[in-house]
């Protein structure tokens, strides 16, 4: 009998596995809301949020703040600032939120509005010369969730 795939004994073209009609059809549908999202400008973010002001803080979390920003059209939204983290060690995270905000809709669900991700340089003085360092800036939007959070309203301790 002889052994299936090539002469090294890799598997060759019909003998590799072939992912499912379903899968095909998620991936194809998140692949066309990847390509729609919405990019929202840090300087817009900046404007919604009056330069990221506390007293628009409505949250804060592990992986950064949320705020309370108003857009010109006076619908406002939930915008979720994730910290600053120069080495990139968390665009993992920041990846895998965005990919499931994208791949969810449901009317119980607060719908994903868009995404900032900018890098902008800035100069910085380091052992007496000047560098220009890079500032990562990740944030989220999401429709905003008026009367307080989803914990408050499971526990049932709303803010009145």
């Amino acid at each position: 009998m002889a052994a299936s795939g090539g002469s090294d004994g890799a598997p060759k073209g019909r003998d590799l596995p072939q992912p499912s009609r379903s899968r095909c059809r998620i991936n194809s549908t998140l692949g066309t809301k990847l390509q729609n999202a919405k990019r929202i400008s840090t300087e817009h973010l900046e404007v919604i949020t009056d330069n990221f002001s506390p007293e628009r803080v409505i949250g804060r979390g592990g992986y950064g703040t949320v705020y309370k920003g108003v857009n010109s059209d006076g619908k406002y939204v939930a915008v979720k600032v994730l910290h600053k983290n120069t080495t990139g060690t968390d665009n993992g995270e920041f990846k895998h939120e965005f990919e499931s905000l994208m791949s969810l809709k449901h009317r119980n669900i607060i719908q994903f509005v868009g995404f900032c991700y900018e890098t902008r340089h800035k100069p910085v003085l380091q052992d007496g010369e000047t560098i220009f360092a890079e500032d990562i800036y990740k944030a989220l939007c999401f429709e905003y969730m008026q009367n307080g959070n989803l914990k408050e309203h499971i526990t049932g301790m709303g803010r009145g």
